[in-house]
This record gives C-alpha cells, sequence and structure tokens, in this order.
C-alpha cells in the first residue's frame, strides 16, 4: 500500500518490455482493474508494477536502479485502497534461485518515507 502519487522505482537495471493498461481517468474497469502496468527485463528475470496513475518511460527504455517508472495510481472513490503490485519471475525457476530474487528484490531502491 502506498499514497496515491508515489513514486514507482525499478528494483534494478533493465529494459522496458512492455507496456499495458488503461487510462486511469476511466476509473476502475470490472475484476478491480485499475491503471497502467509496465514492465521491466533484467538480466535475472523479469518485472512488472500495476495499478500506475501515470507511467513515464516507453518500450525499449533503458533504465537504470532507482528509476522513475511512473507513481501510484490514485484508486478511484477509496484513496485509503491506492496501492501497487511488483511482480517478479526469474529466468532460472529453481526454487534457491527464486529465493534469491526475492531477497534482491527486498534490497532494491524505496522512495524515502514510504513502507515497504
Amino acid at each position: 500500500m502506498a499514497p496515491g502519487g508515489t513514486r514507482v522505482l525499478t528494483p534494478e537495471a533493465g529494459v522496458i518490455s512492455r507496456l499495458s493498461g488503461h487510462d486511469p481517468a476511466l476509473g476502475e474497469l470490472p475484476g478491480a482493474v485499475f491503471g497502467w502496468s509496465v514492465y521491466l527485463t533484467t538480466a535475472r528475470g523479469f518485472f512488472f508494477a500495476t495499478h500506475l496513475g501515470n507511467r513515464h518511460v516507453h518500450v525499449g527504455q533503458e533504465l537504470d536502479a532507482g528509476s522513475i517508472v511512473g507513481h501510484v495510481g490514485h484508486w478511484p472513490r477509496d484513496p485509503a485502497r491506492s496501492h501497487t503490485h511488483l511482480g517478479f519471475t526469474a529466468h532460472t525457476g529453481s526454487r534457491p534461485a527464486s529465493v534469491h530474487e526475492i531477497e534482491a528484490v527486498a534490497r532494491a531502491p524505496r522512495v524515502p518515507g514510504h513502507w515497504p
């Protein structure tokens, strides 16, 4: 959970490989679908962030760790629900490697003053 407008940062260096979602001005779609999504391909796997209110990247853009990709969207009619999801899929697929990747994300750059 994070207040709408909180910066969303890349956990590591990579390339924007895909953009999806819909304009947040359209509100929440059936199934609690809201806002933009950004996909980042790195040397170790694929990251995605969703429920963004805006995005500041384009497909093919190379980013350093800690780069701003967008901001958490202001959830329609319920500001306390504002949040983003950060997902990761490792290239390796083995459990020890996946645990290592999750720990690496836990050490990734954070926006000061916001949890986690």
